[in-house]
């Protein structure tokens, strides 16, 4: 169950959690030791202590991006993209903290063979503003699809269409 910190085990912990964790509270029903391997992923501070964890509120609100809802994409500045462009795109539960975007050339991430990093130039609010990069598209690309990719590593799960601009 998570709930807030009385203890001055972790006089700077906002949470404790112990088994079990309910849906109601913190991660989507996720165990204690679930919650550590993420707290580590995330280099969040934390201490266990006599069977129970302490976090912190910042590491709370990490926890929920990382095992929340991933990135959706509701909108690009524009669908045609060429090299070196800067482009914006709006996203929502991406996180504060800044992530990746790429361009797969499947309407899938795991489906892409082809993934090429884009340059995140900001990452503020809904926005995020980048540098486009080809890369290995080539000449007579067929289209690319956007994909976010939270701090955690988590992408939105279908790719928002684009193209690539034929010279």
């Amino acid at each position: 169950m998570l709930k807030p910190n009385t203890s001055d085990s972790y006089p700077g912990a906002d949470f404790v959690a112990a088994d079990p964790v309910s849906s109601a509270d913190c991660c989507q029903q996720q165990s204690v030791a679930l919650l550590i391997v993420q707290l580590r992923i995330l280099n969040a501070p934390f201490i266990m202590r006599g069977g129970k964890l302490y976090f912190e509120q910042a590491a709370a609100a990490q926890l929920d991006m990382c095992l929340g809802a991933a990135p959706t994409i509701s909108a690009l500045d524009s669908n045609d993209w060429d090299d070196a462009e800067t482009r914006l795109i709006t996203a929502a539960n991406k996180g504060a903290v800044e992530g990746e975007v790429w361009v797969g050339d499947s309407a899938t991430w795991a489906g892409s063979v082809l993934k090429v990093e884009q340059t995140v130039v900001t990452w503020a609010g809904a926005d995020i503003e980048i540098t486009t990069v080809k890369g290995g598209f080539g000449w007579s690309p067929p289209p690319g699809y956007v994909y976010v990719v939270n701090a955690c590593g988590r992408p939105n799960a279908v790719g928002y269409e684009m193209a690539w601009v034929s010279p």
